[in-house]
């Protein structure tokens, strides 16, 4: 309700605003002037009863261009919807290009008006409706649209300027049009756009791609039709009706459709387009290719008298044989499912006429008129029966399957109508479609749980496969555990045994109980009490791993010996030649050489650790006793010495 009345309510504020617009009226013609845009609108003629009255004595609408009004100049731009309607003492108009659009019903029943000259852009629906003593109309360059049925009239030629890009439905219908030249704007031909005109001959010019439906129906005197190569479209019933036309004029190199004995049919000879009303042929037996035969093909075909139609043809279209009135015999083919709307509508002469088991659907008023029909059975493939199908056969008999349905005129008007029982074939394949479906969906729910007690099986196999794969693989990895486990309690007995031998890869050795097994000498001495190898700071890396598994020992294994064994040193009066360390484990011992003699710190020993720092073992005086100094021993880490720092190496070995 909210937007109904904001819509009364914007109509309301146009209107008024019109009706306080500025106007100017010359020459019986009514302006209104848009001050803000400096343009006008022809709102009207002169009348007698004011606004919109029927009464006006205009004779000649010659509309300016422009309008120069109080210093202001107006350019005319458009012709308001019925602005000279039932001007009925008009006889000729002319409208400048300045006019963009004549809009819809501007000079409706101009009944007078013989003469127009036209260079607006747009010509809306219906602009020159009903002005039928119309003999001259221009066009001129600029125009672009021309609206539906929007030029009615007498006039008998008409040239359409490049400039036009659309003709609508209905345009130029039922004139005295004789001849049309076209321009080359135009791509489609609308829907009825010349139908029922006087046309002689019509050439589709190379730029249109496609003729809408009944573009040309009923065109009696239209003898003539070329059809260029590029006309891909060509819908129902476009030339339907056209009693003098016989045959078809094809570009040959046309790619969609071909002419057969004065037939158009699609390339492929699929579709029946169109067979000429005027072809003088008493019989035609459709091709075995044809599918499909378009609406209205063999509309109105005096001359026609028996058609054969192939099995091929599934659907027999709306109107195929409408006012065929000689039209005595139609054999159809086993495989029609649907006979159309009006197939045979007005086909007065119709007398044999056989309907197949295959047809299942009737259209509205299919046979309404056939007065020679006298016997018709309806197979019990038929379903349904339209509207008005077989009224007004007033001689027959026809006899319908107890479940047909029909619409409640179906038969009006017919001599007799009898009911029978059957067979449903429809209901029948229903049933068999239903059965065989079912027989689909167990014989696919067998196959597929065939397919998952296959894949259930397959699984099965696969995993007794790896089952016994991983068994054989973990009895190989405990065959080779235990071949390894023997091979390294073997070495390792022997390792023992060379440890408690003293004597490991090369090196004696002694066991002291501790995480490592420690080697009796210095790396380069024969003898404990030997200094052996001298070594850089520079050169320790390349040293770490002495050989055979032997290495430097760390910072924390020098510590574990400290801690964990007792430290005797050994030595003359003033330094110390080597200390003793005994395990407190297991009594082992090992002795380490002094080999920096007297010095001021007391130093004993210095022993490269892996790391690069140097371990040290220390004496430093603490006090005299008799004239003599007392020492105080003590082992400590210095960190990484520099590189002209030196040492010595002992080595140890992973148990």
């Amino acid at each position: 309700m909210k937007t109904k009345t904001n819509l009364l309510l914007f109509l309301f504020l146009v209107t008024v605003s019109l009706l306080h617009a500025e106007t100017i009226t010359i020459d019986m013609i009514v302006y209104s002037l848009d001050e803000n845009n400096h343009t006008a609108q022809v709102v009207n003629a002169q009348r007698g009863l004011g606004l919109r009255g029927r009464e006006s004595a205009i004779t000649d609408a010659n509309i300016r261009s422009s309008i120069t009004y109080r210093g202001t100049s107006y350019r005319v731009t458009s012709v308001r919807d019925g602005a000279f309607e039932d001007c009925r003492s008009l006889t000729t108009a002319s409208i400048p290009s300045s006019v963009q659009i004549i809009e819809e019903a501007a000079f409706r029943r101009c009944y007078a008006l013989t003469s127009v000259t036209i260079s607006a852009k747009e010509i809306a629906n219906n602009a020159f409706g009903g002005c039928i003593n119309l003999q001259s109309i221009t066009l001129n360059e600029g125009v672009v649209k021309i609206g539906d049925g929007a030029l009615e009239g007498k006039y008998t030629s008409i040239t359409i300027p490049n400039s036009v890009i659309k003709i609508g439905k209905r345009a130029f219908a039922s004139t005295q049009l004789q001849s049309v030249k076209f321009g080359r704007g135009i791509k489609r031909i609308e829907r009825s756009a010349f139908a029922n005109t006087a046309l002689r001959e019509v050439v589709i010019p190379q730029n249109v791609t496609s003729i809408g439906e009944s573009a040309f129906y009923g065109c009696k005197k239209l003898t003539k039709v070329i059809i260029h190569n590029r006309v891909k479209e060509i819908e129902d019933a476009a030339f339907s009706d056209c009693t003098n036309l016989q045959t078809f004029d094809l570009a040959s190199d046309n790619s969609d459709f071909t002419v057969v004995d004065g037939v158009l049919f699609n390339k492929d000879q699929t579709v029946l387009i169109q067979y000429p009303s005027g072809k003088k042929n008493a019989s035609y037996t459709i091709p075995n290719s044809v599918k499909r035969i378009a609406a209205f093909a063999f509309e109105n075909v005096p001359s026609l008298h028996s058609v054969q139609i192939s099995n091929s043809v599934m659907e027999i279209g709306n109107g195929n044989f409408c006012e065929c009135q000689n039209l005595e015999t139609i054999r159809i083919g086993n495989n029609v499912k649907k006979i159309g709307s009006l197939v045979c509508h007005r086909c007065t002469s119709l007398a044999n006429f056989a309907i197949p088991n295959s047809v299942e659907d009737i259209g509205d008023r299919a046979f309404q008129y056939c007065g020679e029909l006298t016997e018709i059975v309806l197979p019990g493939s038929v379903q349904f029966v339209g509207n008005d199908a077989f009224s007004d056969c007033r001689f027959l008999s026809i006899k319908v399957p107890t479940h047909t349905e029909f619409h409640r005129h179906a038969f009006n008007r017919i001599k007799e109508l009898t009911f029978y029982d059957t067979t449903n074939p429809i209901e029948e394949r229903k049933k068999a479609e239903a059965e065989q479906k079912r027989r689909q969906y167990e014989a696919e729910q067998k196959r597929q749980r065939d397919i998952q007690a296959k894949k259930e099986q397959e699984e099965r196999e696969k995993r007794l496969k790896e089952e016994a794969e991983a068994r054989k693989k973990r009895a190989e990895q405990e065959r080779k555990e235990r071949e390894r486990q023997t091979a390294y309690n073997k070495w390792h007995k022997l390792y023992l045994d060379s440890i408690n031998a003293g004597y490991v890869r090369g090196q004696e050795c002694v066991d002291l109980g501790l995480s490592v097994v420690w080697a009796t000498c210095n790396i380069g001495a024969k003898k404990p009490q030997k200094k052996g190898k001298e070594m850089y700071a520079s050169e320790i890396k390349k040293n770490m791993n002495v050989q055979k598994g032997w290495r430097l020992p760390s910072t924390s294994e020098f510590q574990e010996l400290f801690a964990k064994c007792t430290v005797e040193p050994v030595g003359g009066f003033l330094h110390y030649k080597y200390i003793k360390l005994v395990s407190k484990i297991n009594g082992n011992s090992i002795i380490i050489p002094n080999a920096f003699g007297v010095v001021s710190d007391g130093v004993c020993i210095r022993l490269w650790a892996s790391g690069g720092n140097s371990f040290i073992w220390k004496q430093r005086e603490c006090g005299q006793q008799g004239g003599l100094p007392i020492y105080k021993h003590a082992y400590e880490s210095e960190g990484h010495a520099g590189s002209n720092a030196w040492g010595y190496l002992r080595c140890v070995i992973d148990k």
